[in-house]
């Protein structure tokens, strides 16, 4: 059977109204190609463009295609994208989790709204905020940043290319960690309304899992990508102190994102992992209870020497001990079979390949 999908709140009923960043994707929703193609066709829209204002500005050859560009292009984009999946998965899985909450429909509609919709006024302070400071560091942080990562300018123009990407992508990763930690917090509150729990239905208990897996996969992968590009970096310069910051820099990214990843999976989950454990120590402390009153009956029959029943007496006692077998087996995390161990895969694997390979290049010379 379909689950009823839950209504739309009414305008009236919408706690504050929407930030540019859902209305942005529920535009992109409304185009009549899929949000995927929209994306990757600005991310080549950006690159082309920015690819373009060089080999206008004479620094780079006519048809030059960096990687350091592609990557410069990448992140905004990428955390939009982000953000409008993580967004569109998260309805599907508060539907999936409605059936176990302890609120009425209101109640439930507020909370997916909050869980799915960021407030204008915060976002719009900070982009104000980014911007401000975007201004203020140009000088002294942007272009020295630009200066080690190989651009050059000849123009205003190209500048100001170069300016309006960084400011973006700027943008958009603070919207996204925002995102993110509003997010992940929603997920707590509504876990905590979760009163109808049961240990033999999981189902609908795994659903924001899903959210806070993908949500840390998506911050394992863009971790991966910096630490690829900026080992790449070190090839613009011949200082041995910016060499050796360029071979380290790498392994510290990769550790940051693997470690914020592993964060943004467990903690959201924390509360509902306290709630399966209290229902799991219920059952068992009842199934406790019943096999002492067997024992006890068992006990009185003997001293009896009314051992008529003492058959089907040992069977209960039997079928009681296997009930408490099969509740020490029930899981008390929120997650999937296989979940934690796709995440720990993606924690620890690029940590130990970046080790390994700086092995290979100091030891073996590769």
């Amino acid at each position: 059977m379909l689950e009823r999908a839950l209504p739309l709140t009414k305008q009236i009923d919408r706690p504050y109204p929407p930030s540019w960043a859902d209305r942005l994707n529920d535009w992109v929703n409304h185009l009549p190609v899929p949000p995927w193609v929209f994306y990757l066709c600005l991310w080549l829209l950006f690159f082309f463009f920015q690819s373009a204002s060089k080999w206008l500005d004479g620094v780079e050859s006519f048809g030059t295609l960096r990687w350091i560009n592609v990557f410069y292009t990448f992140y905004g984009v990428y955390f939009l994208a982000a953000m409008h999946y993580l967004d569109t998965w998260a309805k599907t899985a508060f539907n999936t989790f409605r059936p176990i909450l302890a609120v009425g429909e209101a109640e439930q509609s507020l909370l997916f709204y909050q869980l799915t919709t960021l407030p204008a006024r915060t976002v719009w302070l900070l982009s104000a905020a980014t911007l401000v400071s975007i201004i203020v560091l140009i000088q002294p942080l942007i272009i020295p940043l630009w200066e080690a990562m190989g651009f050059s300018h000849n123009s205003i123009a190209s500048i100001l290319v170069d300016l309006g990407l960084y400011s973006f992508n700027a943008l958009i990763v603070v919207v996204f960690v925002y995102h993110t930690l509003r997010q992940m917090r929603w997920i707590g509150r509504i876990h905590k309304t979760a009163s109808r729990i049961n240990l033999f239905q999981l189902r609908p208990l795994y659903s924001l899992s899903g959210l806070t897996a993908r949500t840390a996969g998506s911050l394992l992968f863009v971790g991966y990508i910096i630490g690829q590009q900026s080992g790449t970096h070190g090839q613009l310069t011949s200082d041995p102190y910016a060499l050796w910051v360029s071979s380290l820099f790498p392994l510290i990214s990769i550790v940051i994102y693997s470690l914020l990843g592993a964060a943004v999976f467990f903690l959201p989950l924390l509360g509902l992992h306290q709630l399966l454990l209290g229902e799991k120590e219920r059952l068992q402390a009842d199934a406790d209870a019943r096999l002492q009153a067997h024992i006890q009956v068992l006990h009185q029959r003997i001293d009896a020497h009314q051992l008529r029943d003492a058959d089907a007496i040992h069977k209960h006692m039997a079928s009681l001990a296997l009930e408490r077998d099969i509740l020490a087996r029930l899981p008390t995390w929120p997650w999937k079979p296989g979940t934690l161990n796709l995440i720990l895969t993606a924690v620890l694997l690029p940590i130990l390949l970046r080790i390994m390979q700086q092995l290979l290049e100091r030891w073996a010379g590769f």
